[in-house]
């Protein structure tokens, strides 16, 4: 009894039926499972966060994908670093200007990139 509550508790319902039900139909696994041709057309490029979630988190998927690639946020580039936060870059605006002499104020080592 312990063992059946504690399975309900760890696997969704639809996994926990499938793994105890002994006669299972051809029907049940086609309304549980998600077609891989539909997965995987031309238009499911542009998938929504939803719908990438679904897929993903989905056990029976037949893709097999548990994860999505991730890490390439930050690609360093030392000439956008100072096209955006260099000295003349901040001389250009009045805001950026404030920033320079607050900096000067306070005897910064650096004053930008």
């Amino acid at each position: 009894m312990l063992s059946k509550i504690l399975c309900h508790i760890r696997r969704p319902k639809v996994i926990n039926c499938l793994l105890n039900s002994t006669t299972l139909s051809v029907s049940l696994l086609q309304q549980v499972s998600i077609q891989p041709s539909l997965l995987f057309t031309r238009s499911s490029i542009g998938l929504s966060g939803l719908t990438k979630k679904l897929i993903l988190s989905n056990p029976l998927s037949p893709s097999g994908v548990r994860f999505i690639s991730r890490g390439n946020t930050y690609q360093p580039s030392q000439l956008k670093r100072k096209r955006k936060h260099g000295f003349l870059a901040r001389m250009k605006t009045k805001s950026g200007r404030k920033i320079i002499f607050a900096r000067l104020s306070k005897r910064r080592k650096s004053l930008s990139h």
